[in-house]
């Protein structure tokens, strides 16, 4: 039985991200954290202040990076910058626009197209201008990570399971030495047994890990 995220949505691991269906992935800053949902992933920083917003750009939205900016955004003034991220065509945008009760919205986001001929918008996002100054570089970093899928990053991506297995002598505490399980493995494992409150597997006894 697979445990956790779904290929389909995409697999977190540890800082890395990667979504094997669009061949792409992504890694968070050191100290930073992947929340991953079905219409978005957001690389947070470390107060979640701060965070780069991934998410795929409708189809109909445009064919080139110029077209999607226009239309996705609508900015009154803006400052493009065209680059090769990790060998994918990309453009930087920096912008301003006016909502539909006259105030003006700053708006950053990167675009780029990806494996299969499809865009992503990489948009920057923060609590406060301040924060964005703060989390500015691990953004820039966050950006510049984004890649289509190397042969390592495949050999990483391998869908979590399910097994029972007989408990060791050092019950869970030990089970949760050999499992990938990063946040909190033995705490997980409790959980899983229903010896979260308390207790412990006795050696043999049949028990469930990942």
């Amino acid at each position: 039985m697979t445990f956790g995220e779904s290929s389909e949505q995409g697999l977190t691991r540890g800082r890395n991200f990667y979504h094997t269906g669009l061949g792409i992935a992504l890694t968070a800053p050191k100290g930073w954290k992947i929340r991953n949902s079905p219409d978005a992933v957001m690389l947070l920083d470390a107060n979640a202040d701060a965070g780069l917003l991934l998410k795929a750009v409708p189809p109909n939205a445009g064919g080139t990076h110029e077209e999607i900016i226009r239309n996705l955004f609508q900015p009154d003034q803006d400052q493009v910058q065209r680059y090769a991220l990790s060998g994918l065509a990309a453009t930087h945008f920096i912008g301003v626009r006016t909502d539909e009760q006259g105030r003006t919205q700053n708006i950053e986001t990167a675009i780029v197209t990806g494996p299969k001929n499809l865009h992503y918008a990489l948009a920057y996002a923060s609590k406060s201008p301040q924060a964005l100054t703060n989390a500015r570089s691990g953004l820039c970093a966050a950006e510049g990570s984004f890649r289509a899928l190397t042969a390592a990053d495949r050999k990483a991506v391998q869908p979590w399971t399910l097994h029972v297995v007989k408990a060791p002598a050092g019950g869970l505490r030990d089970l949760a030495q050999s499992t990938p399980l990063s946040d909190y493995p033995e705490q997980q494992l409790r959980l899983l047994n229903g010896f979260y409150g308390g207790g412990e597997a006795k050696a043999g006894s049949l028990v469930k890990t990942v």
